[in-house]
Parts: structure tokens; C-alpha cells; sequence
């Protein structure tokens, strides 16, 4: 049991590494062509396929459709990601290695399912409330090889039951332990009781 949870909490570690080098490449797109007034706006995944329990980010593309420039300093443009009825504002910031008008909002996906983006807010002057569904976030298991590794969803998963499990047993053994220590003192008292009444005679 104890070499299990050592081993569930090294996977956790090193899982926790690698998703901090997630990659700067150039995104497939999800969506394009989202209107906002005089805007053109692309939403995806900064990384894709999207992988459970991996260091991804939400990808924003801003594009003025009249000059078809791209439009930086989105500083009045807010964003937020909803899944599982739970919504969780992000950070939106230039895209690192990116061209001018890409934006990413990091966060780690941690529930299967496809992820809804709310954006709300100005561009320039432009008021803004888009929502629009991006790509589905997938297992990492899919694409590993040669062996597979737990995400860390799944692995704080397992975790909780080998915590839920060895608790039951822990409780298992003290109610053991009282069990007979009950008998061990019964017994006594009857083997004193004995040797009194024999006494007696």
C-alpha cells in the first residue's frame, strides 16, 4: 500500500514538470469567422488535440475585417471558460512567440467534454459578448506510447480511493483491535471469576 501511494505521488510530480513546458507552436484553429461588429475573431486551442490534465491555453486571433490588420492591446476584453456547469475566468495576455492580434488565456483542462468561451467586454470601441464551444478536451492516453500514464486527474482519482480504502482499513483494524481486547478482559474476568468460586469451596 505504501509503495503505491509513493509511486501515485512521484507520477503526480513529474506529470506537474511536464505540463509547465507546454508548446508555443502555431495552433490549429478551431473556429473562425466569429463576427463582432467590425471584427473577425478565431477561437481554439493554443495546443490541440486538447489533452486531459495538460498545460493548454485558449487561443484568440483578433482581425479588423475592414483592413484586415490585426488588432492588439485587448486590455478592455475579458474571457472565461465554462464546462460541467462550472465557469472560471482567465487571463488573457499576448500570445508568447505569437504574431501581433493572437492572445492565449492558459489553464490546465482537468474535466473531459467540450469547453464553452465567453467573451465579453470592448474591442477598441467595439461592445463585445461572444460565446462560442471550442474543440473537445480529449484522454492523454489516446496518443501515448509506448506505455500509457495516468493523467492527473485520474491519478488524484485513484489517490482518493486508496486514501478512502485505507481508511476503511485502518477502522477495520481498530475495531479489531477493541474487539479483542474486549475478549482478552472478558476472558480474564471469567478465569478470575473461576478461581474465586473454586477459592470458595
Amino acid at each position: 500500500m505504501k509503495r503505491t501511494y509513493l509511486e501515485l505521488i512521484i507520477s503526480l510530480f513529474g506529470l506537474s514538470l511536464l505540463g509547465l513546458s507546454f508548446g508555443t507552436a502555431a495552433p490549429a484553429l478551431a473556429h473562425g469567422g466569429i463576427e463582432a461588429g467590425p471584427y473577425e475573431l478565431v477561437l481554439g486551442w493554443v495546443n490541440e488535440p486538447p489533452l486531459l490534465g495538460e498545460h493548454n491555453a485558449v487561443y484568440l486571433k483578433v482581425i479588423n475585417s475592414q483592413t484586415h490588420e490585426p488588432v492588439a492591446g485587448l486590455n478592455t476584453l475579458e474571457i472565461a471558460v465554462t464546462v460541467g456547469g462550472q465557469t472560471r475566468p482567465l487571463q488573457l495576455s499576448h500570445l508568447l512567440g505569437g504574431q501581433p492580434g493572437e492572445y492565449a488565456a492558459s489553464f490546465i483542462p482537468t474535466v473531459r467534454g467540450v469547453y464553452t468561451v465567453q467573451l465579453s467586454g470592448k474591442i477598441e470601441e467595439q461592445e463585445v459578448n461572444v460565446t462560442a464551444e471550442i474543440e473537445e478536451v480529449e484522454p492523454a492516453a489516446d496518443y501515448q506510447f509506448p506505455t500509457t500514464i495516468a493523467s492527473l486527474p485520474e491519478l488524484s482519482q485513484q489517490l482518493t480511493i486508496l486514501q478512502n480504502e485505507n481508511q476503511s482499513l485502518q477502522a477495520t483494524v481498530t475495531f479489531t483491535r477493541w474487539l479483542a481486547l474486549g475478549g482478552l478482559v472478558s476472558g480474564l474476568a471469567g478465569l478470575g471469576l473461576g478461581i474465586f468460586c473454586f477459592l470458595r469451596k
